[in-house]
């Protein structure tokens, strides 16, 4: 997994909150159009917590990732350094 650190605007929200995916593509470096399911699979970016489907025409996933699991994950990763 790429080194990241999550961005200030994150420290006022709590440990529940969720980011999408777009937002966690920037974190990790990435354009925010890039396919992130694909850097999950390459191991790159950390796997969502939670992911649900709307049921319209197209197939629509939409993923999330828990801060407060983020946040044990930038502390673990700034130990190892």
């Amino acid at each position: 997994m790429k080194p990241f650190t999550l961005p200030a605007w994150t420290k006022s929200l709590p440990d529940n909150a969720f980011l999408n995916s777009k937002e966690v593509a920037k974190i990790f470096g990435y354009t925010d159009r890039c396919n992130i399911t694909q850097r999950v699979k390459d191991g790159l970016v950390p796997a969502p917590d939670q992911q649900t489907s709307a049921k319209t025409i197209f197939k629509c996933n939409r993923l999330g990732w828990s801060l407060g699991n983020l946040r044990k994950m930038e502390k673990e990763h700034g130990q190892t350094d």
